[in-house]
């Protein structure tokens, strides 16, 4: 082959995976924003039946999207399990959604960390790509209309009783600017910020291999 026509050819592959790379992106969905309304969606439940969005209609929803092989995920269970049982007895139902595709690995999760909320399973990030969700965990909040009142990107501190204000406004019925100005950002965890206020996460394992540092060493990939 002449240099010329090798040329031609490198250019022509050039355009080709530039075409294949943009047209990908494209259909890649766009990231459920604030004010959307939530799409709806059905997936088996880790312990009942199928979960579907739907029927939890006029109730406050915590969706939260996350893996077992997921740090921060870890991380953000034990406030958002806590959090969810202070919420029983009002409007609102904390629902995860787990990307995992070993379910024994959520099982042992969810009974490890004493999850009292349901669970829904979607392997193949069904639902979570539908959402545009694809770092983890992200959580949306949605109003008693079903629509995004705000969206948590990473772990968040649901210990903050601002957060708790905040949901529990939309339980009354208040938009979420009646309620308070929330910054979801400054309730994140960031685990540099973590580990600083605890010992290396080498010590901590060696010293107490506790439910939660297994998950975190054991980073159960699917």
């Amino acid at each position: 082959m002449s240099k010329s026509n090798l040329i031609k050819v490198l250019v022509i592959a050039a355009l080709a995976g530039g075409a294949l790379f943009f047209a990908l992106r494209q259909r890649r969905p766009k990231p459920v924003a604030i004010g959307d309304a939530a799409p709806s969606f059905s997936l088996p439940g880790l312990d009942s039946g199928p979960i579907a969005l739907r029927d939890y209609h006029r109730k406050v929803v915590i969706l939260n999207f996350w893996a077992t092989w997921c740090p921060p995920c870890v991380e953000e269970t034990p406030s958002l399990v806590k959090f969810a049982e202070e919420m029983r007895g009002k409007n609102v139902q904390v629902i995860g959604v787990s990307v995992d595709q070993n379910r024994n690995a959520v099982d042992k999760f969810a009974e490890d960390f004493h999850v009292p909320y349901p669970i829904a399973l979607d392997p193949d990030q069904t639902v979570s790509s539908r959402y545009g969700t694809f770092k983890f965990p992200e959580t949306y909040i949605l109003d008693r209309d079903g629509r995004v009142a705000d969206k948590v990107i990473g772990a968040a501190n649901w210990d903050d009783r601002r957060m708790r204000n905040v949901v529990e406004g939309l339980d009354a019925g208040e938009a979420l600017a009646d309620v308070e100005e929330l910054d979801v950002w400054r309730f994140r965890i960031h685990l540099g910020s973590v580990r600083r206020r605890r010992k290396a996460a080498g010590e901590r394992r060696a010293a107490s291999p506790t439910a939660f540092a297994s998950w975190i060493s054991r980073g159960t990939a699917p």
